[in-house]
C-alpha cells in the first residue's frame, strides 16, 4: 500500500515537471520568435542611381540632329535660292550635318517668319530672311498678325545687299523713261505692301508720277515676272538679277530695267541711270527711299528667341563658314551676281538696330504711299 503511494506521488511529480518543461520551451519560443524576426538580415541598398549622361556640345547636337530653314517666300526666288544654296553646304560646316528647305507661304513671309518665331526653342528651325520686308517693315508699318518685335530674333550673318530695277515685260513697247511717263494704266506685280518689290514700286510712281498701280499677292519674282510674260501684269520693281539673261525659271522674262531704285546705278547695268539722276524728288520720297535703301536687299540667316547661347555661337560660326566657302560665293553670283557686303550675325542685328531709329511719321507716310497705289 505504501509502495502504491510512492508510486503515485513519483508519478505525479514527473507530470508536473514535464508540464513545467513544456510552458517553459514555449515560453522560450516567445520570446525567441520576435527576437529572431529583428535578427533578418537588412534589406539589400538601393542601387545608386546611374550617372547623367554627359551633355550634348552645340557641334555634336547640329551633327545629329537635322536642321530645318524656312523661307517665307515661294521657290525660285532669291531669298529660296539662297537659303537652297546654304543647306546644300550645311554638311561642310557642321561634321555632316543634315538641312532641309521649308517653304512657308503667305502675308509677304509673314507667315513664315511667324513659323520660326514660334518654334520650339531648340535651335533646329532657322529663318532665311529678306531683312526689309520680312523684319523690319512688316514690324514698323504695324503689319497685321506678326508675332515677333524688333531685336527678338538672333541674326546670324547676311549675304548680299540687292538693287533693284523698274523694268517691263519684255514684249512691252515701253522702252524709255519718256514712254513710261507717257503710258497710262500701268501695272506692276508685287508681293504685298510689306515687300521690297512694291516699296521700290510705289516710289517710282510717286518719283516718276506714273499713271500705275500695284497688283500684289504674288509669292516670289519669279511668280511676277512669268506673270508679266502672260500679260496679266505690265512690269515690276524686282532685284536686278531678274532683268537679264532669260530662263523658263522666270528669270529674264522682265526686260532690261528702265531705272534703278537706288542713288547709284547698278554695278550690273553702269548705262542705266538711278533714280535720284532723272528727277528732283520731294523730300519725303527722299526718305523712303532712304529707308528702302537701308532695309531692302539684304538675306540674312536668324533664328527665333530663348535658343542657348552655344547655339547661337555654333550657328554664326557655321554660316561664317559657309559664306567664306569660295564655291558657295561662285554659285550664289551665278544667280546674282552682285553677292558681296557679307556681314557676321553681330553686324546683320546692327543693321536692324538701325531700324529703330527711323521716325513714326516717315514709316506712316511710306505705308500711306504704298497703300495708296495698291488695288
Amino acid at each position: 500500500m505504501i509502495v502504491k503511494e510512492l508510486v503515485c506521488q513519483s508519478t505525479f511529480k514527473e507530470e508536473i515537471m514535464k508540464r513545467k518543461l513544456l510552458f517553459l520551451g514555449l515560453a522560450l519560443l516567445l520570446v525567441a520568435l520576435p527576437l529572431a524576426a529583428c535578427a533578418q538580415p537588412a534589406p539589400a541598398p538601393a542601387p545608386a542611381p546611374a550617372p547623367a549622361p554627359a551633355p550634348v556640345s552645340a557641334a555634336e547636337f547640329y551633327r545629329d540632329n537635322v536642321a530645318t530653314i524656312v523661307v517665307g517666300w515661294g521657290a525660285g526666288g532669291g531669298t529660296d535660292y539662297t537659303a537652297r544654296l546654304i543647306a546644300s553646304y550645311w554638311p561642310t560646316a557642321t561634321d555632316d550635318g543634315a538641312m532641309i528647305v521649308k517653304n512657308v507661304l503667305g502675308g509677304a513671309s509673314i507667315v513664315g517668319t511667324n513659323y520660326v518665331y514660334d518654334a520650339d526653342p531648340d535651335g533646329l528651325t532657322l529663318l532665311m530672311a529678306s531683312n526689309g520686308s520680312t523684319t523690319v517693315g512688316a514690324v514698323l508699318f504695324g503689319e497685321p498678325n506678326v508675332h515677333w518685335k524688333l531685336g527678338e530674333f538672333q541674326w546670324l550673318g547676311s549675304v548680299m545687299a540687292d538693287q533693284y530695277g523698274l523694268g517691263m515685260a519684255i514684249d512691252s513697247p515701253i522702252e524709255s523713261i519718256e514712254d513710261l511717263q507717257n503710258a497710262k494704266g500701268l501695272k506692276f506685280g508685287g508681293l504685298g505692301a510689306q515687300g521690297s518689290f512694291d516699296k521700290g514700286a510705289a516710289i517710282a510712281i510717286a518719283a516718276l508720277g506714273l499713271d500705275a498701280v500695284l497688283i500684289p499677292g504674288y509669292d516670289s519674282g519669279a511668280e511676277i515676272s512669268l506673270a508679266a510674260a502672260r500679260g496679266e501684269v505690265d512690269g515690276a520693281v524686282l532685284d536686278v538679277n531678274y532683268l537679264h539673261d532669260v530662263g523658263p525659271d522666270g528669270k529674264g522674262l522682265l526686260g532690261h530695267p528702265l531705272v534703278i531704285i537706288d542713288k547709284n546705278r547698278a554695278p550690273e547695268f553702269p548705262d542705266v541711270p538711278a533714280l535720284t539722276e532723272l528727277t528732283d524728288i520731294p523730300s519725303d520720297i527722299t526718305a523712303y527711299m532712304n529707308i528702302y535703301s537701308d532695309w531692302t536687299g539684304r538675306y540674312m540667316a536668324g533664328i527665333g528667341p530663348g535658343v542657348s547661347a552655344d547655339k547661337i555661337l555654333f550657328l554664326r560660326n557655321a554660316i561664317a563658314e559657309i559664306f567664306a566657302n569660295e564655291s558657295f560665293i561662285r554659285q550664289l553670283t551665278l544667280r546674282n551676281p552682285l553677292v558681296g557686303n557679307i556681314l557676321t550675325g553681330e553686324e546683320a542685328a546692327a543693321v536692324v538696330k538701325r531700324a529703330e531709329s527711323v521716325s513714326q511719321e516717315d514709316v506712316d507716310g511710306f505705308q500711306e504711299l504704298i497703300l495708296s497705289y495698291s488695288k
